[in-house]
């Protein structure tokens, strides 16, 4: 089923790359002619401290961030629970977590209705095999949830190709590399189709990526 809006939340602590994973997503979003708002959130470290985003992804114009989430993306369950109150799951919604099938499964605690899927995806030990680096696994969940939830793939590559080109091209091959490893890990072990899939926009025209001080300035 094709949707007009996904709801997505990440969650993890500092080197997991939260951020940098949800500003690609804007980016990419804002590339294909989508409306997108994301809201940030930090714990009170100065640096390395849990931190979580969540990003709203429509058709229509968006004035405000997602209430609940459709897709909630958790690196670490421990730094879950610093902002559980703000990453609630709607009814349907479904979870992409590190892991693999038959391992011991994290405990969750979970703040309102359960996810109706749970995605365990080996994003470290997919991070290393084609990055050379756990840092990289940020790059991976975004392969999982393009592969998912038809989220643009040739708009996230301008945006990560993009993001890490002042690091170099060596870089940026390999976050490349770990967010096409995500994509096939999806398309291989997950072949029942996610109810969720994000119905996209034809000739919808680039729209400017901006932050709230940007926009005030601007005005």
């Amino acid at each position: 089923m094709n949707v007009d809006e996904l709801n997505l939340g990440i969650v993890g602590s500092g080197g997991d790359g939260v951020m940098v994973c949800g500003e690609t997503i804007v980016s990419a979003s804002a590339l294909e002619g989508m409306k997108c708002l994301m809201l940030k959130s930090f714990g009170p470290q100065i640096r390395g401290g849990e931190s979580s985003c969540k990003i709203r992804i429509s058709r229509k114009k968006v004035a405000a961030p997602p209430d609940k989430l459709d897709i909630l993306v958790a690196f670490n369950w421990n730094d879950y629970k610093r902002f559980g109150s703000e990453l609630e799951l709607q009814p349907e919604g479904v979870i992409i977590e590190e892991g693999e099938e038959g391992q011991e499964e994290p405990e969750r605690a979970l703040v309102g209705p359960q996810p109706k899927m749970i995605y365990r995806v080996p994003l470290t030990k997919l991070a290393k095999d084609s990055a050379g680096t756990r840092l990289a696994r940020n790059m991976v969940s975004l392969g999982v949830m393009s592969q998912l939830f038809a989220l643009p793939d040739k708009e996230l590559k301008k945006s990560i190709a993009k993001m890490f080109s002042r690091k170099g091209e060596e870089t940026t091959q390999n976050n490349l590399k770990a967010y096409q490893a995500g994509k096939d890990y999806a398309a291989q072990h997950f072949t029942r189709p996610e109810k969720l899939r994000l119905h996209r926009m034809k000739n919808g025209g680039k729209r400017l990526v901006m932050t709230g001080n940007d926009a005030i300035a601007y005005g």
